[in-house]
């Protein structure tokens, strides 16, 4: 086991390397943002985005290679691998650290797509974050809160319309749309705050999964449920993440096809009950993954 001053040396490396290089690489993706505007719908916009993905992935990988290195992390893949870089995918997935981001992207390194993430409109007004978030065209989600949808009934639904707008821009082009089903992280907490039934997870919500297979289901590849355990840490931290204490992470991928079956059919997503079956679909994944990430934790605890 390392000792602490070890493990402090190695978690200021860890930061240090995240922080140069995101204002590095940030530094960079800023300069082609004004590039991608005044391209936009021409021959060179695809080339200007190849660019924009090209950056982003060599950014993450630098981190996770010195994170990785530093703490010797292992990665286990389990389950269905054989992918399609060029396919077209929905990720659906639990969410328990910060950790999870670098998780996918070990996944997807040459078996998907660059995975693309639900973002909240109001990060895109962010001053030079927004921009650069703008510039690789993810899904916008624009949420209200209850009391703001009380006050103005009007309002309900248009988070979906904003979504379904924003999956309209990536259908006719590889992409793996990401998709944390809880919508927050776990931890005891938030189950407690959140009523969930299950141990290990919250309960999950299935309007975006929903969303996104009336919009792309007959595009898609396949919908892809991803595990993710961190034996012996149930729900680390960022200073667990970075300071090592997760030396093992479980991604456990199974792949479903809209057959009416393992997962629902085109038809069943048309009809007015389409929701309600997916939400039945969603809450059986999620019994299966709470039983998955309770033995996961069983059997490669550490001593």
């Amino acid at each position: 086991m390392p000792s602490t001053l070890e493990r402090w040396l190695k978690s200021l490396l860890v930061l240090l390397s995240l922080s140069t290089t995101t204002l590095f690489f940030g530094v960079l993706i800023l300069s082609l943002v004004p590039v991608k505007f005044a391209l936009k719908k021409t021959p060179f916009d695809r080339r200007v985005k190849e660019a924009l993905f090209g950056l982003a992935r060599s950014w993450i990988y630098f981190n996770n290679w010195v994170y990785t290195g530093l703490h010797q992390v292992e990665w286990r893949i389990i389950g269905h691998t054989n992918l399609k870089p060029d396919g077209q995918y929905l990720l659906i997935s639990n969410h328990v650290s910060s950790a999870d981001i670098l998780a996918i992207f070990v996944l997807a390194w040459g078996r998907l797509p660059f995975p693309q993430f639900f973002l909240k409109q109001e990060l895109l007004y962010v001053p030079v974050f927004g921009q650069a978030l703008w510039s690789y065209e993810m899904p916008v989600m624009k949420r209200y809160s209850k009391e703001y949808l009380n006050r103005n009934p009007d309002k309900r639904g248009k988070d979906l319309e904003t979504a379904q707008k924003s999956c309209a821009r990536i259908k006719d082009q590889p992409f793996t749309i990401i998709n944390f089903v809880e919508g927050t992280r776990f931890t005891q907490l938030k189950k407690e705050k959140n009523g969930s039934s299950f141990d290990n997870l919250l309960q999950p919500k299935a309007g975006g999964v929903h969303m996104v297979l009336s919009n792309l289901a007959s595009q898609l590849d396949g919908v892809l449920d991803l595990t993710l355990a961190y034996p012996g840490c149930d729900s680390p931290s960022f200073w667990n993440i970075i300071s090592g204490r997760a030396p093992l992470v479980i991604i456990q991928v199974k792949k479903y096809a809209l057959d009416g079956i393992s997962a629902p059919s085109l038809e069943q997503l048309k009809i007015r009950q389409g929701t309600q079956q997916v939400r039945e679909w969603i809450n059986e994944l999620w019994a299966n993954k709470d039983r998955s990430i309770g033995e996961m934790h069983e059997r490669y605890r550490p001593n």
